[in-house]
């Protein structure tokens, strides 16, 4: 009888730990139409965690396929066919575990899928269609000065309205998600707004929202971590605060440290060669450092780039005379993590004791500043 009981209990174990670990999985099942017998791959579109999820399969004779898997946490994946990279081959939607996740697309147009069965995407469809038609509606009227200004070739306007509306956009935009993010502090989509404000430098306010997210459970998912210890970068990058020493090699392999730079105001500038507004503020910068080199300005450039000679090539192409360092590891570049960097252009200007004076200034801004101080 014993040996019985103990036989029981370990079916009854072994089944319990089948049904926890199908309980922390998901499934997607779909079709892509005009997708027959094509490999498709799934995997997360950005990375948060030391591991990045993918997956591969083959669609039938009629498009249908199937992944089941398991991930920490919710999280934004991208749906795309083998051979088709352009964005509107693309599916970007949320997967949690413990969802039955349908999908229904077309091969030309996949980024307009349907899914179901999401309670994160199911947020983002809830979000997503009025936040675009208001954004296009008072974007249209809020750049008519710009577009003024464009057709006469007047680029001091052209710059001067830009930045106006720019502003001014983005203070919509950080309301709409800040209304959000109220209503739902406990959703993986919460974390992924709060990471554009970030990008737009709106850190006091994404500093706020996230203070709510982290009373939840997605203050421990892995992109909730991450933002938590980027804000806390940034704070301590605050006006005032000593900015990060860091060492990274030159265009002709030397190291240089930021702190071989004492005692000059020096601009730190985050940028690539593949970044088209870093290029177009380039010629601004260029201005200012002409202007102030012999007022104890300079400028330290750090690329973003992974490939040397496209780094190279820019740096010729927009005649840049000031220090360009880079250890070519993108987005994982030392010192950019240092600065928690998650979006290009990202500048710095220091004293020459080494305190942050302010951060972000393009153009005119720049302009004004320096001849303030200098």
């Amino acid at each position: 009888m014993k040996k019985y009981f103990v036989l029981l209990t370990m079916l009854l174990s072994i089944a319990a730990h089948a049904q926890q670990k199908k309980q922390n999985q998901f499934v997607l099942k779909g079709t892509i139409l005009n997708a027959s017998k094509q490999q498709i791959y799934l995997e997360e579109a950005k990375s948060v965690s030391n591991t990045k999820y993918k997956d591969s399969t083959f669609t039938d004779a009629d498009g249908h396929f199937s992944f089941t898997g398991s991930i920490p946490d919710p999280r934004l994946f991208n749906l795309m066919i083998k051979g088709r990279n352009r964005m509107m081959d693309i599916a970007n939607f949320f997967i949690e575990n413990n969802s039955m996740i349908y999908l229904t697309g077309n091969t030309d147009s996949l980024y307009k899928a349907k899914i179901k069965g999401s309670k994160e995407q199911a947020l983002v469809d809830e979000f997503a269609p009025a936040f675009n038609k208001n954004v296009a509606n008072f974007t249209a009227n809020l750049y008519k000065p710009y577009n003024e200004a464009k057709a006469k070739n007047d680029s001091v306007a052209m710059l001067r309205e830009g930045k106006i509306a720019d502003r001014k956009v983005i203070d919509t935009v950080s309301a709409m998600i800040s209304s959000f993010v109220n209503l739902h502090p406990s959703s993986a989509f919460s974390l992924e707004l709060v990471e554009m404000l970030m990008k737009y430098s709106r850190i006091s306010t994404a500093d706020s929202l996230m203070r709510m997210v982290d009373r939840t459970p997605a203050g421990k998912y892995a992109l909730g971590l991450k933002l938590r210890q980027s804000l806390n970068i940034q704070r301590s990058l605050a006006v005032g605060a000593m900015a990060p020493d860091f060492r990274q090699p030159d265009t002709a392999g030397r190291n240089v440290a930021l702190s071989s730079l004492r005692g000059k105001y020096v601009l730190i500038d985050f940028w690539a060669s593949w970044c088209g507004p870093c290029r177009e503020e380039n010629p601004n910068l260029l201005n200012a450092y002409q202007r102030y080199k012999d007022k104890n300005f300079t400028v330290l450039a750090i690329s973003l780039d992974k490939d040397r000679k496209s780094w190279i090539k820019a740096i010729k192409e927009d005649k840049l005379p000031w220090e360009q360092l880079s250890d070519l590891k993108g987005f994982d570049n030392a010192a950019g993590k240092l600065y928690a960097v998650g979006a290009i252009p990202t500048n710095y200007l220091i004293d020459p004791t080494g305190k942050v004076i302010t951060s972000n200034l393009r153009g005119e801004e720049l302009e004004k500043k320096l001849a303030e101080i200098l």
